[in-house]
């Protein structure tokens, strides 16, 4: 593992967010324990994010500021950091540290499989267990999606360097809806997923 960026949202409490880092932390470090660990978080997590990381990595960490209000939004605000693409190595893992209960085998899962098809981006999903209804305009419905298509999608993301600077070098980013799969689609990018786990979900304020 060459290089982990744990990303930040503004929407959960500081005191919350500080337990959840820690959760994250020790499973990345368990799994991966010469991977460089990057820290992307919004301005008012940033002083409790730099403390954190560096108690638990025990060195100086690196932590970014990124002002997005979405995963994928400060996925991208640090991606495009020229000081950011100088440093990280030949494979990125992004994650979402509000999935602090994620099962450890989903991050060896995830690196084996973007390691042998490095022109895609890997992640995890899990099946939908909801009734999906499409609605036009006006909300009548219009389609019942077969649920066994359609999967929901989680973190950790696995991306080879190169294939997320074609994203950007190509422009193709609409980060403000979350349109990473779009995105991928648009450059010409392939995306793999692979079996991820019902635990690992986003934590909520409660």
């Amino acid at each position: 593992m060459d290089s982990i960026l744990m990303l930040y949202e503004t929407d959960i409490q500081i005191e919350r967010a500080a337990e959840l880092l820690q959760k994250s932390i020790a499973i990345f470090v368990e799994q991966f324990p010469n991977g460089r660990i990057f820290y992307a978080a919004s301005p008012q997590f940033c002083h409790i994010v730099t403390t954190i990381a560096t108690i638990n990595n025990g060195c100086a960490a690196q932590v970014f500021e990124a002002a997005g209000t979405t995963f994928i939004e400060q996925l991208y605000l640090v991606a495009a950091r020229p000081d950011f693409q100088t440093d990280v190595g030949d494979f990125l893992c992004a994650h979402d540290v509000f999935r602090a209960d994620m099962p450890p085998e989903l991050l060896s899962a995830g690196y084996a499989i973007c390691m042998e098809h490095p022109e895609c981006a890997v992640f995890p999903s899990v099946q939908l267990k909801d009734t999906v209804k499409r609605v036009d305009a006006e909300m009548i419905i219009a389609e019942t999606p077969e649920r066994a298509a359609l999967k929901r999608a989680q973190t950790p993301l696995f991306l080879a360097k190169q294939t997320l600077q074609r994203m950007l070098r190509q422009g193709k980013h609409n980060a403000r809806t979350e349109s990473f799969i779009f995105d991928c689609l648009q450059a010409g990018i392939a995306m793999r997923t692979y079996e991820g786990a019902y635990t690992n979900a986003k934590a909520l304020n409660r």
